[in-house]
């Protein structure tokens, strides 16, 4: 399903899950850039301590910085959405964005 990533652990849980594979894919996107987004502003807020080995904020940012790149980096998953989207032409892309999901309904 999803090439070049670590397919058997994120499918056996997208399978169980009620979100379509278009979804998944840009929630996995999203919570990335946020990730990244985040600690940059708090590495900014805090200055140069927040990189010392004794400032909790360091641990926090290094495991969230390997969550991210954990089945896929932003560049995987972004031409994934893409190919997604573009997938079933200009027809399709209408009903892709404005489908509903069942763990929404």
């Amino acid at each position: 399903m999803f090439p070049n990533c670590d397919g058997n652990r994120f499918n056996a849980k997208l399978s169980a899950s009620p979100l379509r594979h278009d979804e998944a894919v840009a929630f996995k996107l999203v919570a990335n850039q946020a990730a990244a987004r985040a600690t940059k502003a708090c590495h900014q807020a805090h200055g140069a301590m927040s990189m010392t080995q004794e400032y909790p904020l360091h641990h926090l940012s290094r495991r969230l910085w390997s969550w991210r790149k954990e089945y896929g980096a932003d560049a995987h998953w972004s031409a994934l959405l893409c190919k997604m989207a573009t997938g079933d032409g200009a027809e399709g892309l209408y009903p892709l964005i404005t489908s509903g999901t069942a763990a929404l309904q």
